[in-house]
């Protein structure tokens, strides 16, 4: 929930993101601000991402 949230926030600050790696490392800088030292791996982050997009709170757009 609290990565979920972390994503939403990112999401309305910069509005357009493209990558999943400016994503990663605002997850990454906040989990260590708290103090937590496990890692989220990017299969994680696609999931929250997905299930984020399944219930309309943002879009992907996979671009080639």
């Amino acid at each position: 929930m609290r990565r979920s949230n972390t994503i939403l926030e990112a999401v309305r600050t910069y509005k357009v993101i493209d990558g999943t790696s400016k994503l990663y490392q605002t997850i990454s800088a906040n989990e260590r601000a708290e103090g937590l030292e496990t890692k989220m791996d990017r299969k994680s982050m696609v999931r929250i991402l997905n299930s984020l997009a399944d219930e309309n709170q943002i879009r992907n757009i996979r671009y080639v």
